[in-house]
């Protein structure tokens, strides 16, 4: 939804979500949608009910109050923002060079394990093709037909 400075996600998924939205907002009329299959027959007018509310404060302000009625609740970051908050943890150099880890949380992978520079060209072509069921031969008249690239090591 809108808000005054930017967007917000919500997840309400359950009655009880629905209800505490309703009770947040300050909306009890809401309430007589109150199964799933009524708030599916009259999505477009309960949209745009919240839209209107949604659009006279600021996100901070949403994803606070309704974090306190414990409604899935979350800002719509744009890409600078995402990387200012979550970004700048991510950033490694290797070689002079700076790179990003992959965003997600490996907790069973040590980070060392995954951080690496990335691969020259052709650097890892014989191997991938190798486990791929390609024998050394095959290769080879790949490489000399300019079919595959091969990084000379």
């Amino acid at each position: 939804f809108k808000t005054s400075d930017g967007y917000i996600f919500l997840g309400v998924f359950t009655d009880k979500q629905y209800s505490n939205l309703c009770k947040a907002l300050n909306r009890e009329d809401l309430l007589k949608f109150d199964t799933l299959s009524k708030r599916l027959e009259n999505r477009e007018y309960i949209s745009n009910e919240l839209q209107k509310i949604f659009i006279s404060n600021s996100r901070e302000y949403w994803v606070d109050l309704l974090t306190k009625y414990d409604i899935p609740v979350a800002p719509v970051l744009n890409l600078g923002e995402a990387f200012n908050k979550y970004g700048k943890e991510l950033v490694y150099e290797i070689s002079g060079i700076k790179y990003m880890e992959f965003p997600i949380n490996f907790e069973k992978y040590p980070k060392d394990n995954y951080k690496l520079k990335a691969p020259r060209l052709g650097e890892h072509t014989k191997e991938i093709l190798l486990k791929l069921g390609f024998n050394e031969t095959e290769i080879k008249e790949l490489a000399d037909k300019n079919i595959i690239f091969m990084q000379n090591n």
